[in-house]
């Protein structure tokens, strides 16, 4: 099933036809909805009040939930034979083996193991591809939330110039790979470590993973910041604080207040899967451990300095 033949309506209700004939071959594929253009606009639908019912997100959602187009992901299944495979448990140590900021904090969190109010790390950039032509992405961290007794599928959203994704592609391209992931072979995982799961009760949540943004030395960056960018064993900071976009749309905007197309769109995510229970959205952030760890990229030109994590939860949505 393609973008064309499912999603035109949604760029005709945002008045994008323009961006609807400029879609690429890879780009017309269900599965890869998520990363089209759309779903990153911040403001306003051209034409119309600047109310947040007129966000590019509001009306978005509002689009896919009245033209019932969330059944589109139901042709979506699992296509890899192992998840698994490549072991990731003997590579953790090759942190630096890419200077993507991204994946090297999604790489300190597995080798954390436990973080608090998330869970049990259990891998990262699990792969959902059966053949290297396929276009699917990879899952940033699988993890285990024994509180609830859920498998967690985690995007992770992290720069240090601040992510600026919409909540809205976060929950899409999550709810993809939750569509491309099978279960039971996490289930199995878990049992094969030992955690107090089973295969017949296990269920799912989606987690959407960011942090609050960037902050000046004005604003104790060094105490505040993920990780502290380090050039030649100076700090550097951005000149001001920047938010992130996923923060910003929680506490600003208040996207996900229950009258928000984008909390009807989670709301409806859950009522067409069984066995996928919530949506958390989770800020991660340092856990007070002042013990700094430092890291050298790939290029060897460039360190981070590194703390122990944790996350707050801001929002959580239930079936």
């Amino acid at each position: 099933m393609s973008i064309k033949e499912t999603f035109g309506v949604v760029f005709s209700d945002i008045n994008r036809e323009d961006k609807f004939s400029k879609l690429t071959n890879q780009q017309k594929e269900v599965g890869n909805f998520y990363k089209t253009s759309i779903l990153n606009y911040h403001g306003y639908v051209t034409g119309e009040k600047k109310e947040k019912r007129n966000l590019y997100t509001e009306q978005i959602a509002k689009s896919i939930l009245e033209n019932d187009l969330l059944t589109a992901w139901n042709s979506l299944v699992p296509v890899r034979t192992n998840h698994f495979v490549p072991d990731h448990s003997k590579e953790c140590e090759c942190i630096i083996s890419t200077n993507r900021k991204e994946e090297i904090l999604a790489k300190l969190l597995y080798r954390q193991g436990d973080v608090g109010e998330l869970g049990k790390i259990l891998d990262y950039q699990t792969p959902l591809k059966s053949e290297k032509s396929d276009s699917y992405g990879k899952i940033d961290l699988l993890s285990y939330n024994e509180k609830d007794n859920l498998i967690s599928i985690v995007e992770l959203k992290y720069r240090p110039s601040v992510s600026d994704e919409t909540l809205l592609r976060c929950i899409l391209e999550s709810y993809t790979y939750y569509k491309l992931l099978a279960l039971d072979q996490v289930k199995q995982k878990l049992n094969d470590e030992n955690h107090q799961a089973t295969l017949n009760d296990t269920q799912a949540e989606l987690v959407i993973l960011f942090d609050e943004g960037a902050f000046s030395e004005n604003e104790n960056g060094y105490e505040r910041n993920l990780m502290v960018s380090l050039d030649d064993g100076k700090t550097r900071y951005p000149d001001k604080t920047i938010k992130t976009q996923q923060y910003k749309e929680i506490k600003s905007l208040g996207l996900l207040n229950e009258n928000t197309q984008l909390y009807k769109l989670c709301k409806a995510i859950l009522k067409q899967e069984e066995m996928l229970k919530q949506i958390r959205f989770l800020m991660l952030k340092r856990s007070g451990t002042q013990t700094a760890n430092r890291l050298r990229d790939k290029d060897d030109n460039d360190s981070v300095e590194y703390y122990e994590y944790c996350t707050e939860c801001l929002e959580i949505i239930k079936d």
